[in-house]
């Protein structure tokens, strides 16, 4: 394989990790924008021992949610750390 050649293909898989990267920080994004509707949604209607037990929930969901990441990008999980 020619060094063009390997660069051409050295580019085009960074610029499909890229875009992986980028759909994935986008589906995070709407994942969290819902959590906090819903999060925010719970503190207005609940009562406050309901409200605790969504906010633990939610807080769980998310190291779970953070590891799966760090796990797919190579990084040892929260709980590690």
């Amino acid at each position: 394989m020619g060094l063009e050649s390997f660069l051409s293909q050295s580019e085009n898989d960074f610029e499909h990790r890229l875009r992986n990267l980028e759909q994935e920080n986008q589906i995070l994004q709407r994942w969290l924008a819902r959590a906090v509707e819903s999060l925010q949604s719970a503190i207005e209607t609940s009562p406050e021992e309901e409200r605790l037990a969504q906010i633990e929930a939610l807080h769980a969901s998310l190291l779970s949610l953070q590891d799966a990441t760090n796990a797919k990008h190579g990084h040892q999980p929260s709980s590690e750390k």
